[in-house]
């Protein structure tokens, strides 16, 4: 099934979000198209950022390998060489992460420029955390795979 997050999100009727910042959450009813649109676009500011903080750590770990952006080039490169296997154990998020297959260096760059695309579209006004008013709101990352 192909669904598109913006039309899915204004047919229903409860969204949950959440604020990273104070762990605050709530299911909002009532919104405008604005604050929906608002919504996605944070959805996907968060995620990025969560790749984005991913990738950090794993060019933390594959930078001691000298020369490592000729020789590391890939996930299943990490995923698979000895060398790296301690660290993932102790990162099972990063070890999780690594299960999906992407080239190292064009990750990077295709993930910061998307944040940076994302981050200068997102309307920032509309997702005011209202509990701690110093977050932001963004829709809960597991809903769209409750659908």
């Amino acid at each position: 099934m192909i669904w598109c997050p913006e039309s899915t999100v204004t047919q229903v009727e409860r969204l949950p979000v959440r604020c990273d910042r104070c762990d605050y959450r709530v299911e909002l009813s009532h919104r405008s198209d604005a604050l929906d649109a608002a919504l996605v676009s944070a959805g996907y500011v968060h995620q990025l950022r969560v790749e984005w903080a991913h990738l950090q750590r794993l060019q933390t770990l594959v930078s001691a390998v000298p020369d490592w952006r000729e020789r590391v080039v890939s996930s299943a490169f990490v995923r698979r060489a000895p060398e790296f296997q301690e660290a993932l154990q102790a990162d099972p998020a990063l070890h999780e992460f690594l299960r999906s297959s992407f080239r190292l260096v064009p990750r990077f760059q295709f993930v910061e420029s998307a944040l940076r695309e994302h981050e200068s579209e997102l309307q920032i006004s509309l997702l005011h955390c209202p509990s701690c008013m110093d977050g932001f709101i963004h829709i809960e990352p597991t809903f769209f795979t409750r659908l």
